[in-house]
């Protein structure tokens, strides 16, 4: 099968039906169904330009940013597809941390590009001295922050070091705000040339449906960011425009009710062996029990046992954890965290 067929498979015909499905990493929006009621769509040229400008500026003031440095696209996966192909040269190298957030492989292959992994530990000398010897071989470097599946954040001055070893350094921040009380990213104010943000309103408000993702880059890329776009679709859709800024006029209220929803849940877990402390975010990875041969084999006897559905991480290079996703109630939480210390 395909790697692509094999992780579009995966999403459609793994997860079981269950009365907790806790395998998934979109939060939900927290606002009500009227809250872009009234909202105006541009439709012509002049009210289209205003609303990205908009954008841009409410961007523009969350990272110190200036507002021309931001473009965006119709999701964080398509940007992230757009700005790959707009600094790779057809067939080269693509270093890919790992565990990795599977769509990044995969696109790479869809691109004509060669995925290369290298293991992330987590400690920044080890991590350094691998990526020195990788950067040998590659010209791009691939990172998400926090990292997908082990919601484990990287500091700033970590990436800023990793990114003085490539050519080109792609840090994917889309899960960012739930880890870092609200904001967008860990590099504000001035950014190095070489390194390209990825951000979204899908994993940190839940705006999925609007299919908005942006990407903040130096001039240069964002011309073949752009001109790689046309093939894709000739500019972003209006809706999703004006329900970015909508959002993001809001986005103190919309993130701290996400924020708010996490910090009893998140307790119920302390002192299990999770990849990170609990303190923030809305998922991570829990190892496996010596008993258990795999992530699979744990998620199914859970999911035989309590009707609670975890995901296993095989499909991000960690074959012997599971993921859990921390929005559920306090009753949820409980039920679960009861049933998690029974197998350690």
């Amino acid at each position: 099968m395909r790697p692509t067929s094999r992780y579009l498979y995966s999403m459609i015909h793994e997860t079981p039906k269950c009365r907790l499905n806790l395998s998934g990493s979109t939060p939900p929006f927290p606002a009500s169904a009227d809250f872009f009621a009234g909202m105006a769509i541009p439709l012509m040229r002049e009210e289209i330009d205003a609303t990205t400008r908009s954008v841009q500026l409410e961007l523009a003031k969350r990272t110190g940013a200036k507002p021309e440095e931001f473009r965006f696209a119709p999701g964080s996966s398509s940007v992230f597809t757009q700005v790959l192909a707009a600094i790779s040269e057809p067939g080269e190298r693509v270093l890919i941390e790992s565990p990795a957030y599977d769509p990044f492989p995969t696109c790479a292959e869809f691109l004509g590009l060669k995925p290369e992994f290298f293991n992330r530990t987590f400690d920044s000398e080890r991590d350094l001295g691998a990526l020195k010897a990788k950067s040998k071989r590659a010209r791009i470097l691939v990172l998400s922050n926090p990292n997908c599946p082990t919601g484990i954040v990287s500091s700033r001055e970590d990436l800023l070091l990793f990114s003085r070893l490539f050519k080109w350094v792609i840090i994917d921040e889309v899960f960012l705000p739930l880890f870092a009380d609200g904001a967008t990213t860990l590099l504000p104010g001035e950014l190095p040339s070489n390194i390209l943000l990825i951000g979204s309103l899908s994993k940190s408000i839940g705006l999925s449906a609007a299919r908005f993702g942006w990407l903040r880059a130096h001039p240069r890329v964002l011309e073949k960011f752009e001109k790689i776009g046309y093939n894709f679709q000739i500019e972003m859709p209006s809706f999703s425009l004006a329900a970015a800024k909508t959002a993001l006029e809001s986005w103190g209220v919309l993130i701290a009710k996400n924020l708010r929803a996490l910090e009893q849940p998140r307790a119920q877990f302390k002192g299990l062996p999770f990849s990170h402390d609990l303190s923030k975010g809305h998922f991570a990875t829990l190892r496996v029990p010596k008993k258990f041969v795999s992530g699979e084999a744990l998620a199914e006897r859970i999911l035989r046992d309590h009707d609670i559905w975890l995901r296993p991480t095989r499909l991000f290079r960690m074959p012997n954890q599971v993921r859990i996703n921390f929005f559920m109630s306090d009753a949820d939480s409980a039920y679960l965290s009861r049933a998690l210390r029974a197998y350690y």
